[in-house]
């Protein structure tokens, strides 16, 4: 003979087996919303790359791909406040650390806030491994926040001014536009600190 199943307890089994349901199709909904977005990202499109990763954060609040995407959107559309807030949110638990820290640093620097850039982007520079796409815009960001923050002599500033200069080459990615900067940048950075030109990476 078989014992009646308590109401009670199969109520609870299909609520549970709903939510379940529910948040495997949210978390469907999500991924498909987050490649929405890194493709508007890649076509260049931040606003609607900003709305879809914001829609997939809605339904999956612990989205990587999604905080990620929406982070740069918002460094894209130069939105620098909202961008510091999201990345202060996501820098406990995003997995990609150091992408995270460098819109940190970005995002002070362009605040005007060199006494929050120059530490965090140091901090970037030591984790590894650092991908080879954000070395020479976060070594150049060392240079101009260390100038800014330790001074024209201070031998972090001279080292970073250096390592830009020797990897401008290294990264097919760099634009001709930031190439030039970052060489403009580190050029001004080594002169002010008195180094030799001739050590310089071409």
């Amino acid at each position: 003979m078989h014992r009646q199943f308590p109401r009670r307890l199969l109520g609870l089994a299909l609520g549970l087996g709903l939510l379940a349901l529910v948040a495997e199709l949210a978390g469907a909904l999500a991924n498909r919303q987050a490649a929405a977005a890194g493709e508007a990202l890649l076509a260049a499109q931040p606003e609607p790359a900003l709305r879809r990763a914001t829609r997939a954060l809605g339904l999956s609040p612990y989205h990587g791909q999604a905080q990620y995407t929406q982070l740069v959107a918002l460094k894209r559309l130069g939105r620098w406040r909202e961008l510091g807030e999201a990345a202060r949110r996501a820098a406990p638990w995003h997995p990609n650390r150091g992408g995270i820290v460098q819109l940190q640093a970005e995002t002070a620097w362009n605040l005007g806030r060199s006494a929050e850039a120059a530490p965090a982007i140091e901090e970037l520079l030591w984790l590894t491994p650092l991908p080879l796409h954000n070395t020479v815009p976060a070594w150049r960001l060392a240079t101009l926040a260390g100038r800014a923050v330790w001074g024209d002599r201070d031998p972090r500033v001279r080292a970073a001014a250096v390592r830009t200069l020797t990897l401008l080459d290294a990264d097919p990615t760099l634009g001709a536009a930031d190439r030039e900067a970052a060489r403009r940048d580190a050029a001004a950075a080594l002169r002010a600190a008195g180094a030799p030109l001739a050590a310089q990476a071409r």
